[in-house]
């Protein structure tokens, strides 16, 4: 009869097992690492020095990059090549305005990110641009700049659209930029960010350093970049973290800017692609995002139009986002357009 195996036997039999996982587990997540290095871009992080990567940025301390006055530069994408013009004010447009209003004219000032901005675009072909041609009588600011949050958008609001004297001030709100709200860095850039301090918004991180500080090693990794940028957006879509109660808290200070001022704030909703194109879970997930970014609104009393019907409705007729980039086309451009202006036209 064979006599069982002795205690000290089972435990280096268990030994080797578990190292033999471990060594298996350990070339599986090397395999992994070096397939995404293969795969996947590598992080945009701006030159040594002071390059950028957009020719129309330049570092600013407060913001933490701004468009460059007078800068003309084509910018070229998978889908498109447009030129990029900036007015001697800083401002997206081939016009320059004056800072006083003109008798009898109505002013919206506009703010947002990369949609906002236009990204992939002519000039005339932005949202603003063409509500301004839909809108009699009126003139569409527009202060969008690139990889914005809603944080930024306050301190350009601030800082700059507030001088321009606007009846109406109107936020670009991409669901997206919420979560920029709680980052101190976004495309490679560092960036201000606030924090909430006993109920309170203190803005940190100002003066903006030049360059954000070094990644640690999770960042460095190309698979700890996908499985954190990964869990944290799903954790935050599902509406916990720091980003939802801080985008509350700076949407509270654009209304009661706006109403020192003495000008109204509305928000228009930008969905993501995946909320008009998507389908099963990632659209239910964008749509619970978008829903908890319309109740934000509705506690701070804010007016918004969510743009998701207007876009979805017309999602079968033409290209509304470019397909490899999540943009809007002109023709999405020109449905947002339509949407917002029949919007702002209701008694």
């Amino acid at each position: 009869m064979t006599s069982p195996p002795s205690r000290r036997a089972r435990l280096h039999g268990l030994a080797g097992r578990v190292g033999l996982a471990a060594l298996s587990l350990g070339f599986s997540l090397l395999f992994a690492e070096l397939a995404l290095r293969l795969a996947l871009p590598p992080p945009a992080v701006p030159e040594a020095g002071d390059a950028w990567r957009y020719p129309f940025f330049a570092y600013h301390e407060r913001l933490g990059w701004d468009l460059v006055p007078g800068a003309e530069s084509e910018l070229t994408l998978p889908e498109a090549t447009v030129v990029v013009r900036i007015n001697g004010q800083g401002l997206r447009s081939d016009r320059t305005y004056r800072m006083e209003r003109s008798p009898g004219v109505r002013r919206i000032v506009v703010v947002g990110d990369s949609f906002t901005f236009g990204y992939g675009v002519e000039n005339d072909e932005i949202y603003t641009a063409v509500l301004e041609r839909l809108l009699d009588g009126t003139e569409v600011v527009n202060l969008g700049v690139t990889g914005y949050g809603t944080d930024q958008q306050l301190l350009k609001l601030l800082d700059q659209g507030l001088a321009f004297h606007p009846d109406q001030v109107l936020v670009g709100l991409f669901v997206g930029d919420v979560f920029r709200n709680a980052r101190s860095e976004q495309l490679g850039y560092a960036k201000p960010r606030f924090e909430l301090d006993g109920g309170e918004l203190r803005l940190a991180g100002v003066p903006v350093p030049h360059r954000p500080p070094p990644p640690g090693l999770a960042r460095r990794s190309a698979l700890g970049r996908l499985l954190l940028g990964r869990g944290r957006e799903l954790v935050e879509h599902l509406g916990f973290g720091d980003a939802w109660p801080l985008t509350e808290a700076i949407v509270g200070r654009m209304r009661d800017a706006c109403a020192a001022a003495g000008c109204g704030v509305r928000v228009v909703i930008i969905p993501k692609d995946q909320a008009v194109y998507g389908r099963g879970l990632r659209r239910r997930l964008h749509h619970h995002a978008t829903a908890r970014l319309a109740a934000l609104l509705e506690r701070q009393g804010v007016a918004y139009l969510d743009l998701t019907p207007a876009l979805a409705a017309r999602a079968g007729d033409e290209r509304l986002y470019f397909e490899h980039d999540g943009h809007w086309t002109a023709a999405g451009h020109r449905v947002a357009a339509e949407a917002i202006a029949a919007w702002l036209k209701r008694p």
